[in-house]
């Protein structure tokens, strides 16, 4: 991918509300940066035809780097180093989103294909409520979608219900990252696995033959697992209803 400058990015409820797409719902992907920045990708966007699919990297992340796609939907004309897009996607992130959080932009080298499945794992109310009557309901919320990445978190707006739900994206075929459009095969689960944790067999030793074995120390930095950064997800969204 080719990297772009930082600039910060703030939730859509910060832009002034001379903005239309200020109050619209949040379960999207879409973000606005400055008119320069927006001229700079128009001619991308053409090929693309639509909203172009950029990579949008959070710096200095909790979990490490974490990136996530997005499409540009449009401009705005306050700072230049300003980016506004949804809030959820910001507190995916780990992050306050009402700090200016730095961020940058990246054009993705090859293109995306087309998705053919997607698996989402949903948290919280949307597995309770989810069922063969609410089913298209949720897959009319991800039409708000223009890219989907595997182990990321989703926000689904279910206009139908005036309710908004979080879920997981657990799978995608034919890539990690693919575009949601056409005939996409949406398979939609409830609640969540626990991690298995793997059962290695001791051997006994004799205690006339035994020796003292020392435990290996704990490495300093450990990746966080997809189950930790779901809890932690989950956790930040908890905090952010209370």
């Amino acid at each position: 991918m080719s990297s772009e400058r930082p600039c910060c990015i703030l939730p859509y409820s910060y832009a002034p509300l001379s903005y239309e797409w200020v109050t619209q719902p949040e379960a999207t992907d879409v973000i606005y940066v400055h008119r320069k920045e927006f001229m700079r990708f128009a001619e991308r966007m053409d090929v693309d035809g639509g909203g172009l699919i950029v990579s949008l990297n959070f710096m200095g992340c909790p979990y490490g780097l974490y990136t996530i796609p997005v499409r540009i939907g449009g401009y705005h004309t306050d700072d230049a180093d300003l980016i506004y897009g949804p809030s959820w996607m910001i507190e995916s992130a780990g992050y306050d989103a009402g700090d200016l959080n730095t961020v940058s932009l990246s054009i993705y080298d090859e293109d995306i294909p087309s998705a053919t499945s997607i698996d989402i794992v949903l948290m919280d109310v949307g597995s309770s409520i989810y069922s063969s009557e609410t089913k298209e309901m949720f897959e009319t919320a991800l039409t708000m979608y223009g890219c989907i990445k595997k182990e990321s978190a989703i926000q689904l707006h279910l206009a139908e219900l005036d309710m908004t739900v979080y879920g997981f994206v657990t799978d995608v075929k034919p890539a990690n990252i693919a575009r949601f459009n056409g005939e996409v095969e949406v398979n939609i689960m409830v609640g969540h696995e626990e991690p298995k944790q793997e059962v290695i067999p001791i051997m006994p030793i004799p205690i006339e033959h035994s020796i003292p074995i020392t435990p290996p120390s704990e490495p300093e930095f450990k990746q966080p697992s997809v189950e930790e950064r779901r809890a932690a997800i989950r956790a930040s969204w908890a905090n952010r209803k209370c």
